[in-house]
């Protein structure tokens, strides 16, 4: 038994004895093996789009113990390395036990941050062509649908599966002459057979300080108020702060997304919805739920920073500044101007909304005007000493704008103390 399989049966077994299926029927710690893999079509494009389809034939085991057959598709964008992301996977499948009968489909479901490394190769040697293809996309990336017929009836179900799979042959004049390859298949999360009819977003309302993170929780129920587990929500959110991204509910029905929060103060809209059908796309009656978050300044600190020079940032060279701020930890002043004559911009700022000060680093954030135009500005610096100490003062300059400038001060000095 491989190796992979054998791993499976171990956990499968263990699962169970922790929390069996709901029911015997059910498809949750099936496993297929298919040891017959024969390539109907690969068109493989290391630089540009990959596509492959395979007749799959093997055991199951699990609570269905049998044979399958399945028709798999995949199809990958660009390799780098030797490996691409897996785009696409459709499949049919039939799983024969006996007095029980079990089709389906399954597809590969869009997780947004989450990698599915396919790669495949058809090198020419002589007359023919050395090909291989391989995929993996382990845990909940499948999405299943099937049909269970037996002695106790006919079902429906839906949940999660696993997916690995390797192909190796030898393909001359478009004929394979030769191949061998395997996959495994791993039916990990049944899904509530209720539909989603709401999402909940919490907290409702909250303020979070610039640049720190956000965490806003989702709870998806359906009518009768149960939870429903392993709906995955996809999260948007736009004004101070841009992020998106996604989260499975858990058996309460609950999931977790955390966002980067922006780094100038204002409003954020966050936005979700429960994708009932995993296909990245919101459909018109998928539930959605909002939720505001308030981006603020950080309180202010004790201190006092001055400077003024030059530095030299990588994209726009030379940039001249000076600079003052204070603050005794509830009153603040300052300014500061920043003239970058290779972008044509002149930055003034009015005054001090925050002031925050760490040994030797210092940051503040304040109303200014850029080339004339009202903006809110950004400045951290960091005294490493006098003039000509290594490393040498470094100052950082955005603003809502747009502009950013970073760089080490070659000439002239900063304090922080």
């Amino acid at each position: 038994m491989p190796r992979f399989i054998a791993l499976l049966v171990v956990v499968a077994g263990v699962a169970a004895a922790a929390a069996a299926p709901a029911s015997a029927s059910s498809l949750e710690f099936e496993y297929l093996q298919g040891g017959e893999v024969t390539l109907q079509d690969l068109q493989c494009n290391p630089e540009g789009t990959s596509s492959a389809t395979f007749l799959v034939s093997g055991d199951a085991g699990g609570p269905h113990p049998g044979t399958f057959e399945s028709t798999l598709t995949l199809s990958a964008g660009p390799q780098r390395f030797g490996e691409g992301p897996l785009l696409s996977l459709s499949e049919t499948f039939e799983i024969d036990a006996g007095d029980t009968v079990i089709s389906g489909t399954k597809h590969l479901v869009p997780r947004q941050e989450r990698f599915y490394p396919f790669s495949c190769a058809a090198t020419p040697s002589g007359e023919c062509e050395d090909v291989f293809v391989r995929a993996s996309a382990p845990g909940d990336a499948l999405r299943y649908d099937a049909t269970i017929s037996g002695p106790e009836g006919t079902q429906q179900e839906r949940g999660y599966a696993e997916f690995a799979f390797g192909f190796d042959g030898v393909r001359c004049g478009g004929e394979m002459q030769f191949s061998s390859g395997a996959m495994d298949q791993f039916f990990t999360l049944v899904i509530s057979p209720n539909d989603p009819t709401t999402v909940v977003l919490s907290p409702a309302t909250a303020a979070t300080t610039v640049d720190t993170h956000h965490d806003v929780t989702a709870t998806v129920s359906a009518d009768s108020g149960e939870p429903i587990s392993g709906a995955i929500v996809r999260f948007s959110v736009t004004g101070a702060s841009s992020a998106s991204g996604d989260c499975m509910t858990d058996a309460g029905g609950v999931c977790t997304f955390s966002y980067q929060v922006g780094t100038f103060p204002g409003e954020d809209s966050i936005s979700a919805y429960v994708d009932v059908d995993t296909d990245g796309v919101q459909d018109v009656l998928e539930p959605t739920g909002t939720a505001t978050n308030t981006v603020v300044l950080p309180a202010s600190t004790p201190g006092r920073a001055t400077g003024d020079g030059k530095f030299l940032d990588n994209r726009s060279g030379e940039v001249t500044f000076t600079l003052s701020a204070r603050s005794d930890g509830s009153t603040l002043r300052g300014s500061c101007k920043i003239i970058d004559k290779a972008s044509d911009t002149t930055i003034k700022c009015l005054d001090v909304l925050s002031y925050r000060q760490f040994e030797n680093n210092m940051r503040i954030y304040g109303h200014a005007e850029q080339n004339g135009l009202a903006t809110i500005y950004q400045i951290e610096i960091t005294d490493n000493g006098p003039p000509g100490s290594s490393p040498a003062d470094s100052i950082t300059v955005s603003t809502a704008s747009g502009y950013f400038a970073f760089g080490s001060v070659t000439n002239g000095d900063i304090q922080v103390r």
